[in-house]
């Protein structure tokens, strides 16, 4: 999602590019990053450190991504519905971030 995010600003800004490292994980982006061998939109939600973050308005700003949480009216399990809050605190504990997805390279 955030890949085609970047691509579409990039080419609307007429900024030249090309795909050099593609990975199914951020882990693995973010190898590429660390290496060098890339930039890349990055989710505000993820902690990065050892990264440089590229101050806003060096490119356009991109979408901001959606999560949502769905379980169902009755909970097969109390693991079910502990999981289900505890992933809904880690949410809301997160610090206040700009609202589009960071550019770190």
């Amino acid at each position: 999602m955030f890949r085609k995010w970047a691509m579409q600003a990039l080419a609307e800004q007429g900024i030249s590019y090309r795909v050099a490292y593609s990975s199914p994980s951020i882990a693995g982006v973010l190898a590429a990053v660390k290496a060098g061998f890339a930039v890349a939109p990055v989710g505000a939600s993820i902690p990065l450190s050892g990264f440089r973050i590229l101050p806003d308005g060096v490119l356009n700003s991109l979408p901001s991504a959606v999560v949502s949480l769905h379980q169902s009216d009755n909970p097969a399990s109390t693991a079910q519905t502990y999981l289900a809050q505890y992933i809904t605190e880690e949410f809301r504990s997160m610090p206040f971030v700009a609202s589009r997805p960071r550019l770190v390279k």
